[in-house]
């Protein structure tokens, strides 16, 4: 903001929207000139707006999404497992295709269980 201010350019006003549709309604009613969001999800918006959305440039950061449990939990095998077995036998895949985001895709390989902190397992990839 204070860039831009300093170049002479208009301050840039950020916007916080309770949902993805009001954020979409902003950007394509003019309202907005860009939105900030995890790359799957600009995908699937891409593809729910008849390309009327696009997405341009390089993701900035890539970040997995994990699975937490409580420590110690009797799930954590079991929510590991069923991980590796969806992603083994094709149905993560299948999801992943069917909502347009395989993009980031693990094997089941780097599925792992975290234990480094407090509140208990995380399932995670291991990059």
């Amino acid at each position: 903001k204070d860039n831009c201010q300093a170049a002479g350019k208009g301050a840039i006003k950020v916007q916080g929207f309770a949902t993805q549709t009001e954020a979409n309604s902003a950007l394509l009613s003019g309202r907005a000139d860009i939105g900030f969001l995890d790359q799957p999800v600009a995908d699937y918006q891409v593809t729910q707006t008849n390309g009327r959305l696009k997405t341009t440039g390089k993701p900035c950061s890539l970040a997995p999404y994990g699975v937490a449990v409580v420590k110690d939990s009797p799930l954590e095998k079991a929510l590991t497992d069923g991980i590796k077995y969806l992603i083994d036998n094709g149905y993560y895949k299948s999801v992943l295709q069917r909502w347009n985001v395989s993009e980031g895709a693990i094997a089941s390989s780097d599925v792992t269980l975290n234990n480094n902190n407090s509140i208990g397992a995380t399932c995670v990839p291991s990059y």
